[in-house]
């Protein structure tokens, strides 16, 4: 019998990949997309991000100490699901108990994290070892941990000439308020649900033209 072909998550291309690299990243976007408006400013896309690197961290740790044989299609995605349901649990406790400003926005928002954990599990028990699961759990949480923070801060910045404003009521923090433009009147839309999407198209088109000229080959000059 003919030898099926190696899926694209199985290639050692694959595996070295960034977290959103390749055609695996439009997916992954899409299902962090319910926690797109929840990232209003820089101080919640900071808590928000931050408990995704966690539950990325704790369970692709969990999930690489499980023995590998007999976790094949369903009972693999349940594993997942289970684990970063659980991980998940833990961040929103860890939300209560120290910044229970934010306690309504996590109760909303941090589960959906562990619907979003079946997305990486693809990328996480592709790669062989234990190491090289949790690596690559890592790049992915750390990866759209900086894609919420970056999100929040640019609405933030747009809709009120503000940077982690809200950091002194929310986290206790009020050293990291910077105000650079506080004086200028915002956009409006940014501050709103759809100036989420706005925002988020605004970066993945940044990140397109970097690609694009990272790619682009060296202009070689007329002899």
């Amino acid at each position: 019998m003919p030898t099926p072909a190696p899926s694209p998550h199985d290639t050692p291309a694959a595996a070295d990949a960034g977290p959103l690299s390749g055609h695996v990243w439009p997916a992954a976007l899409l299902g962090l997309c319910p926690l797109l408006p929840a990232c209003r400013d820089a101080t919640t896309g900071l808590v928000l991000s931050a408990a995704l690197v966690f539950v990325a961290a704790l369970a692709t740790l969990v999930l690489a100490l499980l023995p590998q044989r007999g976790l094949n299609g369903n009972p693999r995605l349940l594993a997942a699901l289970l684990v970063f349901a659980a991980a998940a649990t833990a961040a929103q406790r860890i939300i209560d108990a120290w910044w229970p400003a934010l306690a309504p926005t996590a109760m909303l928002f941090v589960p959906l994290i562990a619907a979003h954990g079946a997305l990486l599990r693809q990328a996480t028990f592709s790669a062989p070892g234990a190491f090289a699961q949790l690596r690559r759990g890592m790049q992915w949480g750390f990866g759209l941990g900086a894609l919420l923070l970056a999100l929040g801060a640019a609405r933030e910045l747009l809709g009120r000439g503000t940077l982690f404003a809200d950091a002194g009521t929310l986290l206790g923090a009020p050293m990291l308020a910077l105000r650079p433009f506080a004086e200028a009147r915002g956009l409006r839309l940014a501050t709103l649900a759809p100036g989420a999407f706005l925002a988020l198209a605004l970066l993945l088109a940044a990140k397109q033209a970097r690609d694009l000229r990272a790619t682009r080959p060296p202009s070689t000059e007329a002899a």
